[in-house]
């Protein structure tokens, strides 16, 4: 017999959500933070160069495992679970 919970699935999805929203509110902190910053030297093209790269890696990634309110593949997964449950509860236990 299979254990499948639901609610721990359901909760899983909500930590990664939280978790790469978490990661877009400090990019955008230091973003906010650096441009506050009077840049006296060549680094700061690199930097802005990096938090360009940094900010791009993070949306590619954002956009690959979730839209914000769902994560693809525990949204995939969930009604596939439901479903063999409910076959499941069909059958009688031997």
């Amino acid at each position: 017999m299979i254990n499948i919970e639901i609610d721990a699935i359901e909760n899983e999805k909500q930590s990664v959500i939280m978790f790469y929203k978490k990661q877009v509110e400090a990019f955008r902190a230091i973003k906010k933070e650096a441009e506050k910053v009077e840049w006296a030297d060549t680094n700061y093209d690199r930097f802005v160069e990096s938090m360009n790269e940094i900010g791009s890696a993070l949306s590619a990634i954002l956009q690959t495992v979730t839209n914000g309110s769902d994560v693809y593949v525990i949204s995939e997964i969930l009604p596939l679970a439901r479903e063999y449950l409910e076959n499941e509860r069909k059958f009688p236990r031997i």
